[in-house]
C-alpha cells in the first residue's frame, strides 16, 4: 500500500500490547498502535480505510467495543473490509466450528501461548449474514465484494462495509 500511495499514513492496530517486531515491515506500515494504550488516541472521522483480516473472531467480549471504535474513526463514505471465517448452515455446523478450535489451539500451541480456556473463551465465529448484522449495527452497510477465499477449507471470504 505505501508504494501505491507513498504520501499516505499507514497504520496498523493490535491488540497485543507490543506489536510483533517485523509488524512494521508488512505492508509498509509506517507505524504500528498497540490497541490497549493508544488506539483512541486516534481522531474521530480521519481514517478512510479498516480492515479487519483474520481477527474479528478473536474479539468476543470486546467486539461491540472495536467495532464502536473502528466506527467512531472511519470518514463517513469511509469503508472496512474484513476477511472472516463463514459458518453459515450447511458448510460444516459443529465440525467446522470444531476445526477451527483445532487450528487455533495448534497456532498457540506452535507459538507457545497455549491457554485452551482463553482461546474458548474469546473466540467466537458466525456466518457471513451474522457477520454484517452484527457489523451494520455499527454504523456501516454492506456494499458487497463477498468474495471466498478459493481452496480454502476454513470457510474464508472478503466483505466489504461502508460508513453511513
Amino acid at each position: 500500500m505505501s508504494e501505491r500511495w507513498p504520501d499516505a499514513t499507514i497504520s496498523g492496530i493490535d491488540m497485543a500490547p507490543e506489536p510483533p517486531v517485523e509488524f512494521d515491515a508488512i505492508g509498509g506500515v509506517r507505524r504500528s498502535i498497540p490497541y490497549a494504550s493508544n488506539a483512541k488516541k486516534i481522531a474521530s472521522a480521519s481514517v478512510d480505510l479498516v480492515t479487519a483480516l483474520m481477527s474479528l473472531h478473536h474479539m468476543h467480549g470486546v467486539l461491540d467495543d472495536v467495532l464502536r471504535e473502528i466506527a467512531r474513526i472511519i470518514k463517513p463514505g469511509g469503508r472496512l473490509v474484513i476477511r472472516e471465517h463463514d459458518l453459515s448452515p450447511g458448510f460444516g455446523g459443529a465440525s467446522m466450528y470444531a476445526f477451527l478450535q483445532l487450528v487455533h489451539i495448534m497456532y498457540d500451541m506452535r507459538d507457545n501461548r497455549l491457554n485452551m480456556a482463553q482461546l474458548i473463551d474469546e473466540t467466537r465465529y458466525y456466518s457471513r449474514a451474522e457477520w454484517t448484522r452484527i457489523i451494520c449495527t455499527h454504523g456501516f452497510e454492506y456494499v458487497g465484494a463477498d468474495i471466498p477465499v478459493t481452496s480454502n477449507s476454513q470457510g474464508v471470504y472478503y466483505a466489504a462495509y461502508q460508513r453511513v
